[in-house]
């Protein structure tokens, strides 16, 4: 709330004046029981939850819905799941409900676009925006719980490699929590991005774009010697001699790295074999594009194979 509601001529511009929610008391306390019950006659102020007004013309604010569910809940109510997910800037859908937490103790009656989760264990909290949330950590973990597969597979990818959450980090919170639907799937991931940032493209190669069987050939993590250097490669098809290197330089590359790859693949090429670099937005946007360059390479080099014998 402002401090100065002497700006504000009328509960209704008070309220207006950005997406929140007010209590009932509050706003009679600032002006008067005639003046808010006039204002919510007009329609220019919605109550939203008992004793909880909003302005009309943020009914339907997401930022204000929640502001209104943690005034409606007790004290110790905090954004939770996707909605704190949201509300943290993370990459995930606006919910069309509320998730808020409370300890086991407190009961309240929701209305059905607020959603009520119970912790056993305490989640860490912090304030986002004005609101009270659990931690991105939390948050995370939550959403996978109730997010489809790829949904929550992608919230986790993409608060790590954004540097919101470590991967190390996730697996603690997620070690708090006695029951996690597909816990062992969420441990698998979080150990594949536990290495480090280039982890995040090698797992979506792996577990979405060259998954097809006709990719068996295609070894991850293979180390080749050429003149005394050791490189690895990301994946490598031995027989046909290509190699796939993710290219993940749109976060963490510059002019040095990007000289250091094309000797890299001088050295290579020095063996014959051939290297194909895919960026994150490549592996990321547009698998099939990634999935036929890499056909064709194999292809060619199959022909070749057999003019040769």
């Amino acid at each position: 709330m402002p401090r100065d509601r002497r700006a504000f001529a009328t509960p209704e511009s008070y309220a207006a004046h950005a997406p929140a929610a007010y209590r009932r008391s509050d706003l009679i306390a600032l002006y008067s029981r005639r003046s808010l019950e006039s204002a919510h006659r007009r329609g220019e102020l919605l109550r939203l939850l008992p004793g909880i007004y909003v302005a009309s013309r943020y009914a339907h604010d997401f930022r204000a819905r929640c502001d209104a569910a943690l005034l409606w809940a007790t004290d110790q109510a905090a954004l939770a799941s996707t909605s704190a997910a949201f509300l943290h800037g993370l990459r995930v859908r606006q919910p069309r409900e509320v998730t808020i937490a409370l300890n086991r103790d407190t009961h309240l009656r929701a209305p059905t676009w607020i959603r009520v989760l119970r912790w056993s264990v305490p989640p860490d909290f912090t304030t986002t925006r004005g609101i009270r949330c659990v931690s991105v950590a939390d948050a995370v973990v939550q959403s996978w719980i109730h997010l489809p597969d790829d949904e929550g597979v992608s919230l986790v990818l993409d608060a790590v490699r954004a540097q919101r959450v470590t991967a190390g980090a996730l697996a603690d919170r997620a070690a708090a929590y006695p029951r996690i639907r597909r816990r062992t799937a969420l441990t698998r991931l979080l150990d594949d991005l536990d290495a480090g940032p280039e982890s995040y493209l090698e797992y979506v190669a792996a577990t979405r774009v060259f998954r097809p069987r006709e990719f068996s050939t295609l070894r991850p993590q293979v180390t080749v010697s050429v003149g005394g250097r050791r490189y690895r490669l990301d994946f490598f098809d031995a027989e046909a001699k290509v190699a796939v290197e993710l290219d993940g330089r749109l976060f963490h590359g510059d002019d040095v790295a990007r000289r250091r790859d094309i000797a890299r693949d001088a050295d290579l090429a020095a063996l014959g074999i051939t290297t194909i670099r895919l960026t994150f937005e490549d592996v990321t946007g547009r698998p099939e594009w990634c999935r036929n360059r890499v056909r064709r390479a194999l292809r060619a080099r199959a022909a070749l194979r057999r003019r040769a014998s």
